[in-house]
Parts: structure tokens; C-alpha cells; sequence
């Protein structure tokens, strides 16, 4: 009997092709794992869960040479499925289904290359495995008696090869959500490949001469398809008899569904095709390395997620690491046509953090960018890149033994500092208002062209890091809070530590006596008293920054009764002022002193004032804290972590911004609102106070919940809409805008949608840049 075994051989030429077998997908129940929680060192046990499995046999050498050989190509992925959240998250499962096939793809294109078909065996497995175990065997017939092994997903799903029922042309299917042992009979009419969803090439039955592999997006009649807009057209379909996964006759040549070539078009993904993100992908993986190109489904999935309900998809993530790469990317994707979303740290935290606006959106990821670029201790300025963060550029002052430092915020402190300014954020300190206090700007446009703003575009320009506006139009304005650029370099002014410096603390019993400190100090603002920021708290800001909801001690009751917070009260206050005094000099210390006592006198509690810590290292003077994170767990009922994260821990968070008059009446008007309207939706109004400039407050209210609540979600973009209605009706409008104030519009008295529309058309023809970011009153544009 001759040896069975295929003799090992080099492939002499790539002509040798492998010819396509068949495909298998399975996606089931994933079994009982242990499994690691990020790279901390706590295990979960999780037990709920779908794996998914896709399978490319594959067959090389001629029909009957006795060195023919299968190989097989695996992608095996795991989706954690958390029952609370009312079932699977159908995006999610397609997002893991799009990557393997892309990375089978990717390992069949190497193959190719190495010609290393050759020195396989038969039945060879080559594995991509995404942190799964092994799936167990399952027969390839199921009885109905049996845990079916494949489940219907938002990703297209075919018809497997299953026993049908009597008089049926269907086999069965299993739909997610209903019985984990129970089959049901789907309809014979379904819905046609929708726009989203994912097309490769499949063979019917009723064509055997043909070699495609296709998969279509389709569902029974009676449920709308998954992970499909709303709206989208279907037209019914009938599928053929046991139309089965196989690809026809055995001399066929391999489907360009699993070539190492680019592709016909496979999928939509926002404005681009499935071919047309392929072709992209090479494109930027030979511009930026193939190690910063990320397209692994877990990756994607985290920067998919924010503080908040999201529905977007992200199919790739790009991170260069110069302005050099930040170009040629951006020409890669005004070539293809594919939209990209640019964030810098992505700790957008309660704004989206970095979730595109719009769906298949490549992210476009600056952290690389981190270099601290130009500094003066003298003039008091620090010129850096995207990817540098507070944290970083405290340590390197630090480290350079500078009396200079940058504000801090409340926010993360490994938040961008360019990022931050951008978006025109807020922080402490006598440079609070970031965004003015920043000057020569490095941009790259939609179209790849370089920009620099104020004198640093005029060759060797003395002035650039120190002079504002240059000659002629200021340009900086541009790309702050807009979708027109990629900042690539900024340039911040620093403040000093002063020899003197106090914190100060006071509190607040009645409403009433707060208004009247409002205007008392704003009056002590405008003199230039107080130089640096201060705040005004509410009660519920201050507990949520001291600890978690208290559900033990209210019986999990929701909002937090009246009686607990009365309790707070008695140690805090209904409200609390904070800030700090800056001086030259004792004496002049001295006098700010007195002048902010006589503002505050009349409370029935005291005026605080700190000892001067150590090297003057305070928030207010550029030390980053993250302690103002505790808010965004403060509906959470996991304790809180060393090393928070809300996206990943899923806190459910959500600001809501406005600018008003810097006046106690205004205050009190903005403030009632946004007290009333948390309240109705079941939440505690979160409210602070903030006064950066003489003239102008910010009212910030926070929105905090529970993301693994049942509906919490949906109620709690409800209460943001609802609130951020009532306070722009009311003449108070956003300071900045986030992903949850997508759809909408701000009423405009002017021509400005128009002309914002022009200017994006100008710079951005191809309308690749951030779609959807800061397009106020702009039409909604097709997705094609």
C-alpha cells in the first residue's frame, strides 16, 4: 500500500496556486475560560460568550499528484457577552468576523510570498487565534436534540448544511436570543445585502460552474437585519435548496474572496468599499510599517467603545509617527476615499472619548507623535507634538529643574495637551482658557498639504513660538474645534510659580448667599485680584469626587434621597468655592488676602487658606491629578479602580457644557434648569460653576450612571438632549460638543452653516476628515 503521506516539495513558482475547498464558519457558545482582565493580574471566569471560527481549507499540487495537500487557514475569535446588557452585541460579532477574514487574507499573502506552501503538510492548520480556547468538536450533522453550534449574526450569515424539516427548502436556523437549545424555522423570504453590511463572494448551488464565495447579508422576514440601519432598502430574496458552503468543481481557480490580490467589492464600510479599505490597508501599512496598522478585533472594538452608548464602527487604526506619515496617510485615504478620525490620546472622556461621528471611520491614532520639540525657560514656552501629555510635560519640566508650568486639568492626565487645547478644554490655574494661550500651529490638511500659523511660516522667523498672529488673517481659529486639519505641532505658553501662593476653600450653606459671591468675585476677577481660575461646586459634584453611590445605605434607591444628601450638607455645605491666589510677594499676598475675605464675609462658615506646599507643586500650579475621575464611577457598583478607565470600565459618563454672563443672576437662571432636568430622568444634577475669564462662566453638569443598568444608556443621552434643549433655548449654548450631541442642530441667526460648509468643501474636497465633527446645521450626506 503506497505511503499516504504527500511528499514535502518546494513550490517552484507562485503559478502554483491553491485551489479553495470549501469555507466554514462557525460561531457558537464559547465554553467556560479563565481569562485575563487587560494585563492586570485579576482573572475573570467568564462563561458567557460566542466564539467565532472561520475556516479556508485549501488544496495545492495538481488534481491526483500524489503531493497534493490541504492546508487550512483558522481564525478563531472570542466575543464576552455580559447578559445584562438583554443580549448579543451583534456589531461587536461582525467586527470580529471582518477581522479574521482580513488577517486570513494577510497570512495567505505571506504565504505567497515565502512560498512556504510548500513545505506544509497535509491537513496543516495555521491558526489566528484571538485568546480563545479550542471550540469543541462538533458532528457535521445536528440533530435537532443537539446545542446547535452556529448562531444567525449581524455579520451576513449563510446557509448551513443542516437537516431541514420536512417540506421545508431551509435548513434550520439558530437565532441569538432565543433558547440556547432551540431551533427556529426561518421564513424562505429574505432581505437582500444592505448597505453596512459585509459582501464576499459564495457559491449557489444552481451555478455549480462557479467559483464564488459569497456571503450575504441576509435575515428571515420577520426580524429587521442586524446591525443594518434603519431605513436602508431590502428587497426579499428566496434562497436556494440546501444551498450549502463549498465552492464547486475541484480545478476552480481560488475565490478572490481569500486572494492574496486586492478583491471586487467585498463590503461597505461608511464611504468606502471593502476593496477600496484593502487597498488602502496595503497602502498605509507600506507607508507606516505593518506593525502600525491595526486592524486585530480587540483593539478595535476598545476604541469603538466610549462612556456612553455608540454604534459606530472602526475598521482600522493608523498611527504615525511624524507629520511626514500624518501626510501620506492622509493622501492614501483622499486617493481611496476613505474617511479618517484623527484623536491624539483619545481620553475624550464624556465626549465621546475616540469614537468617530460617523461609521467606518479609520482611526488615526497620534500617540506616537510624543516629542517635546522646543522650550525656554526665559520666555516660558513649550513647543510639542500631539502625542505628549500633561503627565509627560509635568515630569519633563521637572526634570529640567524649571520654575514654569502648564495647566493642569481635570481631566485625565494622560490626555493630550494638544488634543486638550484643541478642543478648546478648560483646566486650573492663571492660564485656565488653554486654547488662548497657544500659538504656532503645524497642520495638515484633508489633501496632505502642510500649514503653519502666525510667524512660523516665514523661514526662520525668530518670533514664531512667542507672537500669536503673524501678518495677515489668523488661521489658528481654523482647526480648533473643527474638522479641517491635523494639528501636528503647538506651541504653549507656560505661567511661573510665583513666591507666593494659597489655595483657598470656603463653603456655601443657601443658594441665595451663593449668587451674591458670584458677583462679588467676578468683581475681584476684573481687578486682577484673582489671576488664576476658581470654581464653584455644587453638594453632589463633591461626593461623587469622595466616594461612590451609597446603594448599601439608601437600600438601592435612585436618585440619592433627600435625607443622604442632607447628611453631606452638614460637613460640606450646599455649595463650595475653591481657587488659589498668586502673588510676587508676601506683602502683595497679604493684600489679595484681605480683599478676598472681605468678598466672602457674611458666610456662616470660614475662609480656608492652605500652607504653601512644597516647591509650590499644587493642580493649580500644573501637577496633574486624576482624582476628578472618581465622577465617572460614581453610579458604579465595582469599586473603583488604582488606575482608572472609564471606557474600559464601563462608566457610563456624559458632559453637558454651556458658556453665560459672568453675573450671580445669570448663574442662578442656568443652574435652576439644569438641577430641574437631571432630576426627572432619575439622576443627581452634578453641577459646577467655572470662571476662567472676568466675563464668562462655564455651567458643567455631569451625567453620571451605570452602563451595565438595563436602559440606563438610553435614558441618559435622553436627559442630555433634553437638557442641552432647554438650556440653548434659554440663549445658553455649548462650549464644546461631543459625540452624544450628534443629530443636533444649533439654530444659527446668520450665513455661517453656509459658509463653514464652503470652507470644509475648500479644504477638504473629498470629505475624508472627520465627517460628521463639528458640522453644525450641515445636511446629513449619504453613506455610499
Amino acid at each position: 500500500m503506497a505511503d499516504e503521506r504527500p511528499q514535502e516539495r518546494q513550490l517552484s513558482s507562485l503559478e502554483e496556486e491553491p485551489r479553495l475547498l470549501r469555507v466554514e464558519v462557525q460561531v457558537g457558545p464559547a465554553i467556560l475560560r479563565a481569562h485575563r482582565n487587560g494585563g492586570r493580574n485579576e482573572v475573570l471566569l467568564v462563561e458567557d460568550g460566542l466564539e467565532v471560527i472561520v475556516e479556508v481549507h485549501l488544496e495545492t499540487g495538481a488534481e491526483g499528484d500524489v503531493a497534493a495537500r490541504q492546508i487550512i487557514l483558522r481564525g478563531r475569535a472570542h466575543l464576552h457577552h455580559n447578559p445584562r446588557e438583554g443580549g448579543v452585541d451583534h456589531r461587536r460579532l461582525r467586527r470580529l468576523f471582518e477581522g479574521l477574514v482580513i488577517r486570513l487574507r494577510g497570512r495567505l499573502r505571506s504565504l505567497h510570498t515565502t512560498r512556504s506552501l510548500g513545505r506544509l503538510r497535509n491537513g496543516d492548520v495555521l491558526g489566528l487565534c484571538e485568546g480563545a480556547p479550542r471550540h469543541q468538536q462538533r458532528s457535521q450533522q445536528h440533530p435537532q436534540t443537539a446545542e446547535p453550534p452556529h448562531a444567525t449574526c449581524p455579520f451576513p450569515a449563510p446557509w448551513y448544511e443542516a437537516e431541514q424539516d420536512e417540506g421545508s427548502s431551509c435548513p434550520r436556523h439558530y437565532l441569538p436570543g432565543a433558547d440556547s437549545r432551540s431551533w427556529t424555522k426561518p421564513s424562505t423570504q429574505h432581505t437582500a445585502p444592505t448597505k453596512g453590511g459585509l459582501n464576499l463572494r459564495r457559491h449557489r448551488a444552481d451555478n455549480p460552474g462557479s467559483a464564488d464565495l459569497q456571503l450575504l447579508n441576509r435575515r428571515p422576514c420577520t426580524e429587521a437585519p442586524l446591525g443594518t440601519r434603519s431605513g436602508s432598502r431590502s428587497t426579499p430574496h428566496t434562497s436556494p435548496p440546501r444551498c450549502v458552503w463549498h465552492t464547486g468543481p475541484r480545478d476552480s481557480p481560488l475565490p478572490e474572496a481569500v486572494l492574496p490580490t486586492p478583491a471586487p467589492i467585498l463590503a461597505t464600510v461608511g464611504r468606502a468599499t471593502m476593496s477600496t479599505l484593502e487597498t488602502a490597508l496595503a497602502a498605509w501599512r507600506s507607508a507606516l510599517g505593518e506593525a502600525h496598522v491595526v486592524t486585530e478585533p480587540e483593539a478595535l472594538t476598545a476604541a469603538e467603545t466610549a462612556t456612553f452608548a455608540t454604534t459606530q464602527r472602526i475598521p482600522a487604526i493608523l498611527r504615525p509617527a511624524n507629520t511626514a506619515e500624518v501626510q501620506a496617510s492622509l493622501r492614501i485615504a483622499q486617493e481611496h476615499r476613505v474617511p479618517v478620525y484623527p484623536v491624539s490620546a483619545g481620553r475624550n472622556w464624556g465626549y465621546g472619548s475616540r469614537v468617530p461621528p460617523r461609521d467606518g471611520c479609520v482611526l488615526m491614532e497620534l500617540g506616537r507623535m510624543n516629542r517635546i520639540l522646543g522650550y525656554d525657560e526665559k520666555l516660558a514656552y513649550l513647543t510639542v507634538e500631539p502625542g505628549v501629555t500633561f503627565r509627560q510635560a509635568h515630569a519633563w519640566l521637572r526634570a529640567q529643574g524649571s520654575r514654569l508650568f502648564i495647566t493642569s486639568i481635570g481631566g485625565s492626565p494622560d490626555a493630550s495637551m494638544v488634543g486638550n487645547a484643541l478642543e478648546r478644554g478648560d483646566g486650573r490655574g492663571p492660564h485656565a482658557d488653554i486654547f488662548q494661550h497657544v500659538c504656532g500651529l503645524e497642520v495638515v490638511l484633508p489633501t496632505g498639504e502642510r500649514l503653519e500659523t502666525g510667524h512660523a511660516r516665514f523661514p526662520g522667523a525668530r518670533a514664531a513660538p512667542v507672537f500669536r498672529w503673524g501678518v495677515g488673517p489668523s488661521l489658528d481659529g481654523l482647526f480648533s474645534q473643527s474638522s479641517l486639519g491635523v494639528v501636528t505641532r503647538m506651541t504653549f505658553w507656560l505661567a511661573r510659580k510665583q513666591p507666593y501662593f494659597r489655595e483657598f476653600f470656603c463653603s456655601v450653606d443657601e443658594d441665595a448667599q451663593l449668587w451674591e459671591r458670584v458677583d462679588r468675585l467676578q468683581a475681584l476677577a476684573l481687578d486682577g485680584t484673582l489671576r488664576s481660575s476658581f470654581f464653584f461646586w455644587n453638594d453632589i459634584k463633591a461626593l461623587s469626587v469622595t466616594q461612590q453611590y451609597p446603594y448599601a445605605a439608601v437600600g438601592g434607591r435612585t436618585p440619592l434621597p433627600t435625607w443622604a444628601l442632607e447628611q453631606f450638607r452638614e460637613g460640606f455645605g450646599r455649595w463650595a468655592i475653591s481657587g488659589a491666589l498668586h502673588a510676587p510677594d508676601e506683602d502683595m499676598g497679604a493684600v489679595l488676602e484681605r480683599r478676598l475675605a472681605t468678598a466672602l464675609e457674611g458666610l456662616s462658615r470660614p475662609l480656608h487658606l492652605s500652607p504653601p506646599p512644597p516647591d509650590g507643586e499644587s493642580p493649580f500650579q500644573g501637577v496633574p491629578t486624576d482624582a476628578n475621575l472618581a465622577m465617572a464611577y460614581w453610579r458604579k457598583r465595582t469599586p473603583r479602580p488604582e488606575e482608572p478607565h472609564p471606557d474600559r470600565d464601563r462608566c457610563g459618563f456624559i458632559w453637558c457644557s454651556v458658556a453665560l454672563p459672568f453675573t450671580g443672576e445669570e448663574a442662578q437662571r442656568a443652574v435652576g434648569m439644569a438641577e430641574r432636568v437631571p432630576r426627572l430622568f432619575g439622576f443627581e444634577p452634578n453641577l459646577a460653576l467655572l470662571a476662567h475669564s472676568p466675563r464668562c462662566l462655564y455651567l458643567v453638569v455631569a451625567i453620571a450612571f451605570d452602563r451595565d443598568g438595563r436602559g440606563e444608556d438610553d435614558r441618559a443621552l435622553a436627559c442630555y438632549r433634553a437638557l442641552a434643549r432647554e438650556l440653548s433655548t434659554a440663549g445658553y449654548y455649548p462650549t464644546r460638543l461631543g459625540l452624544q450631541a450628534e443629530g443636533d442642530t444649533l439654530p444659527t441667526a446668520d450665513d455661517s452653516a453656509v459658509i463653514l460648509r464652503r470652507l470644509k468643501q475648500a479644504l477638504d474636497p473629498a470629505g475624508i476628515l472627520a465627517p460628521g465633527r463639528y458640522e453644525p446645521g450641515s445636511p446629513e450626506k449619504d453613506s455610499e
